[in-house]
């Protein structure tokens, strides 16, 4: 019989006009599940899967309640708030004293910090399912936001995630834009409480190494939750209350083993049930697993999963594991195993085809074969992860292979260096040897979305390619992620990786390459805050360069001292590299760079109030963009503008300022960049001002402060 969620999802999918397979592919949603949703054959789903449904059926707010509280067990999502939960598991079972007791004590809706912790450190215990179900029937009471963050304290593939790195990731997630994140621990931590000010957010912080690691990343305001997990407990929090998790019961076990399987499936064998729960040391994540394999072969019976068990002489989790494995083809296998050296969090099937050298559709459908053998997981449609246990597995039975793994990070070079030409086609790319591969991505914005998607295994290559001593590799990886990395904001991120990209160049021996991994660490060290530390490496790079007699690395390492300089307030120096930079572009013929440097060069004879000269320079500069305006870049034109507007509003012509600085704003935010538009907005206001129009000035300037508010800053001259 149909139920009530399968009613009001056909009946709204129908008047919006869609078929089964159409809301599927909108939704993610598999088209199967759709289908038992609607005739009856699956249970309601989960709140997450509901949600998913919900929005891709774009309902209004009426419809999307009555859809969202059809859902049997569906808690109140936040209303307004965003909502990074993971589904809570259908077939939670067992921990009713921990559950009752932390609702009991966090029912009041009082700030607090709950640390859930398992006091033998064992992985696979239930403490993150525990987390998530509480978080979901606490959700309905934190309206501005539930979010999730796994900080890996005890992941194998990964470091533990840097707190500053872990607030970057929450305050994006409050839609904090990476131009407004802060370099500094403490900045970020002071800016993540003040965007929660006077907000009610639930946050779960997963997988906690240290009471240092998660101190930062506690909110500090009133009406907000913190629910923290770690393998071990966690010392001078201060919360004074902890719940400790051990395996479950064996009468929970047997529960659950039953809730997963289909009561049907273990009719009669209970006894058989309690042994085979005991092989799996009561251990949840076993039991599922061999819960899952039994339903997926109806000829079995328990006692043939259990003497399995038995056969493979592994106790716990390991023998779930090896059941599994044994059942596997030589093919599915062998990828398995070889997703054992993979060094990242997940992985998509171009990357597992590098991987085990085989075509993309074949890696496809193996991963998919892994997924249904429950040794993959599937978070989202076409990514895949192993949870913590079953990668060690993996790792075991993976032997060391270099090949393999070489290819593996060729895969990642050499998509890496497509999308950055994506991104910045008109900068010089490094070499690879050997050349790239075609690449399956075609434009911006599917550039933008795989550097998104595969940040942490880049890292990962990035980590294990320096760890390998390869050089090259690591050198190549730096340059193919330096733009993305300016773009994303990620200081941090690109100062390790210009670290690393700076002792490759060097044990290569290539001075080329050491010339541009010191100008270009000294531009991170720029956008760091740390100047004298780039002027440095800036130095150092133009000595390279001149030695080499490199006339373009000393255009571009003078352009960048320029810009140096200026942010210790030396404009004068600043304009001395900046028009030898001017004086490099024009004698290589590049009228695209000699307009950025005469854009540079009028800049600074504004800041030095030679108007005259700053005005002639801009406006070659805008010519020269305008006669090149099908390959020029964007934000060049933005720059110039506002250069523009700036002189004119020095020079006493408000009214050219105004349709300037205007031209800027629509340059600005067609790109995206709010940093700039908050500068522009703020310059445009004084403009206005200048004319007596103090009603437009007024709404221009609450608009540029609410900009630099969210972005943690002060207006800019």
């Amino acid at each position: 019989m149909t139920g009530r969620f399968g009613l009001r999802l056909r009946q709204f999918r129908v008047l919006a006009g869609l078929t089964q397979e159409q809301l599927a592919q909108r939704s993610g949603v598999g088209v199967r599940t759709i289908g038992g949703l609607e005739t009856g054959r699956r249970a309601d789903p989960r709140p997450s899967t509901a949600r998913r449904l919900a929005d891709a059926l774009e309902l209004a707010p009426a419809e999307r309640g009555q859809l969202l509280a059809a859902a049997v067990d569906d808690p109140a999502p936040p209303a307004g708030g965003r909502n990074d939960l993971p589904g809570d598991t259908a077939e939670f079972t067992g921990r009713a004293e921990e559950v009752e007791r932390l609702l009991a004590e966090l029912g009041d809706g009082r700030p607090r910090t709950v640390v859930i912790d398992a006091i033998d450190g064992m992985a696979g215990v239930g403490k993150t399912t525990l987390a998530v179900h509480v978080a979901h029937r606490l959700a309905g009471r934190y309206p501005d936001g539930a979010l999730f963050i796994d900080l890996h304290g005890h992941a194998s593939e990964r470091e533990a995630t840097d707190p500053a790195a872990a607030l970057e990731m929450l305050l994006r997630a409050l839609g904090v834009g990476g131009e407004r994140i802060p370099a500094g621990l403490d900045e970020r931590a002071s800016l993540w409480r003040a965007e929660l000010a006077g907000r009610r957010v639930l946050v779960v912080l997963d997988n906690a190494v240290s009471a240092a690691q998660v101190r930062p990343l506690l909110p500090g305001a009133a009406g907000c939750l913190a629910l923290v997990t770690s393998r071990g407990r966690l010392a001078g929090l201060g919360s004074g209350r902890a719940v400790s998790l051990d395996v479950l019961s064996a009468a929970d076990a047997v529960a659950l083993f039953e809730r997963v399987a289909g009561a049907e499936r273990v009719a009669g064998q209970r006894e058989a049930v309690a042994e085979l729960v005991r092989c799996c040391g009561f251990l949840p994540l076993a039991v599922r697993i061999a819960a899952a394999r039994l339903r997926g072969r109806p000829a079995w019976t328990v006692a043939d999963l259990t003497e399995r068990l038995r056969e493979g002489r592994l106790a716990g989790v390991g023998a779930a594991f090896e059941v599994s494995y044994r059942q596997l083809t030589d093919a599915q296998q062998r990828l398995f195993r070889l997703l054992g050296l993979h060094p990242g969090p997940d992985i998509e099937r171009r990357a597992a085809a590098a991987l085990a050298g085989i075509e993309v559709a074949a890696a496809e459908e193996l991963l998919e074969e892994l997924v249904d053998a429950h040794l993959l997981q599937q978070p989202v449609p076409g990514r895949y992860r192993f949870h913590d246990l079953v990668r060690q597995y993996a790792q075991r039975l993976a032997a060391g292979d270099a090949d393999r793994e070489a290819a593996l990070a060729g895969h990642y070079l050499s998509t890496a260096h497509a999308a950055d030409r994506l991104l910045a086609p008109h900068r010089e790319p490094i070499p690879l040897e050997p050349p790239a591969t075609d690449s399956h991505l075609r434009d911006e914005a599917a550039a933008l979305a795989w550097f998104d998607a595969e940040e942490g295994n880049l890292a990962a290559v990035h980590r294990l390619a320096r760890d390998r001593g390869w050089h090259l590799l690591v050198w190549q990886l730096a340059g193919a992620l330096d733009v993305v990395h300016r773009r994303r904001g990620r200081l941090h991120g690109a100062l390790a990786l210009w670290q690393a990209g700076l002792a490759a160049a060097e044990a290569l021996g290539d001075p080329a390459a050491r010339a541009r991994a010191h100008r270009l660490l000294g531009h991170a060290h720029a956008r760091a805050g740390q100047h004298e530390e780039a002027v440095r490496h800036l130095r150092q790079a133009l000595e390279l360069a001149e030695q080499s007699g490199d006339a373009l690395a000393q255009a571009h390492t003078q352009h960048t001292l320029a810009w140096a300089r200026e942010q210790l307030g030396d404009n004068e120096h600043a304009l001395a590299h900046a028009t030898r930079a001017l004086e490099l572009y024009r004698g290589l013929g590049l009228p695209l760079r000699e307009a950025q440097a005469l854009n540079a060069v009028g800049w600074y004879h504004a800041l030095l109030t030679d108007f005259e000269q700053a005005r002639a320079h801009c406006e070659s500069a805008l010519s020269l963009l305008r006669q090149h305006h099908d390959s020029a870049a964007p934000d060049s034109l933005g720059y110039t503008l506002d250069s523009l507007g700036y002189i004119a509003q020095h020079t006493g012509r408000h009214a050219d300022a105004l349709d300037y600085y205007r031209q800027a704003l629509t340059v600005y935010r067609e790109l995206g960049n709010t940093y700039e538009e908050a500068n522009t907005l703020a310059k445009l206001a004084e403009a206005q001002l200048a004319l007596g129009e103090s009603g437009p000035a007024g709404d221009v300037w609450r608009q540029a402060l609410r900009l630099y508010r969210r972005q943690g800053r002060r207006p800019q001259r």
